[in-house]
């Protein structure tokens, strides 16, 4: 089965294009999707937030970044210490300290992803809030690997959001066709029958990834994530459609660090991690 990066295809006018960045290699397989779907939890310390003007643009994160670090230093409070779970729902933070929700962003609200080139254990993303405000959130994880594993999370479960989002369309669209063939039958059976072998001839090719959870159809899929009559996600994955471009992550990748990275998801190591990260008491923005 093609890997989940092979069947998402981005035109070369959209994010790909504009920032030069190498595509993923096929060799990635699909198992990194069972585990995005069920939401994979990085524990990592929260640096802080600025306002930004761009949705997706890699220089205005990194420029994000540099101020993110610069308020928290200049703060000198300690980082608070949060488990950052990433799935196609959305990107959702809880305070390890207080067990408080943090945030909260919707999938489609997240325009830009991206591990830093110059801060490489920093993590950032731009989404929109509730205001229609642009934000840059940046995190400071235990290694460069860390960072980029959760670059690719966000990544990977924006794409199967908008692939299931595709399918339930697809869905929706095969239902009315077969509900008007069947009032043709009842009116005219000679109809029905062009209009049977009509949808046989036109009948959708398979998707290239299965995105069902327990055989569920991408429509169930999407009620399971709470999706279902979703206007507002409607509206931006349509416009996403429009464009054919999208979040992606905005780093540097060679193949050792491809493969790294995706052993290191698979396997959700970072949990094993986080009492040694998260309870080291030296001064974690000094390093930075």
């Amino acid at each position: 089965m093609a890997s989940i990066l092979k069947a998402v295809r981005v035109s070369s006018s959209g994010l790909f294009g504009r920032l030069k960045h190498k595509k993923l290699p096929e060799e990635w397989d699909d198992s990194i999707k069972e585990p995005v779907l069920d939401g994979i939890t990085f524990y990592v310390k929260y640096l802080g937030s600025t306002l930004v003007d761009e949705p997706n643009d890699q220089q205005t994160t990194a420029d994000a970044i540099k101020s993110v670090i610069l308020m928290a230093k200049s703060s000198a409070k300690k980082l608070p210490r949060v488990a950052l779970t990433v799935s196609p729902k959305g990107i959702l933070t809880q305070d390890l300290s207080t067990g408080e929700k943090h945030l909260d962003f919707s999938i489609y609200r997240i325009s830009f992803c991206s591990a830093d080139a110059n801060y490489d254990r920093v993590v950032a993303f731009i989404g929109t809030n509730k205001n229609e405000t642009l934000e840059c959130h940046a995190f400071l994880c235990s290694k460069r690997k860390v960072a980029q594993a959760a670059a690719l999370t966000i990544s990977q479960a924006f794409n199967i959001a908008f692939e299931l989002w595709e399918r339930a369309k697809e869905e929706r669209s095969k239902s009315n066709a077969e509900e008007r063939i069947i009032l043709t039958v009842a009116d005219n059976k000679e109809a029905s029958e062009c209009n049977i072998n009509n949808k046989n001839s036109s009948e959708p090719q398979g998707a290239l990834i299965d995105l069902s959870i327990d055989g569920q159809s991408a429509s169930e899929t999407m009620k399971k994530l709470g999706f279902e009559n979703d206007h507002n996600l409607d509206d931006s994955f349509s416009r996403l459609a429009h464009s054919r471009t999208h979040p992606m992550f905005g780093v540097g990748w060679n193949a050792a660090d491809l493969k790294d990275i995706q052993q290191f998801v698979n396997s959700q190591r970072q949990i094993t991690q986080k009492d040694c990260f998260l309870d080291d008491q030296l001064d974690d923005l000094m390093t930075l």
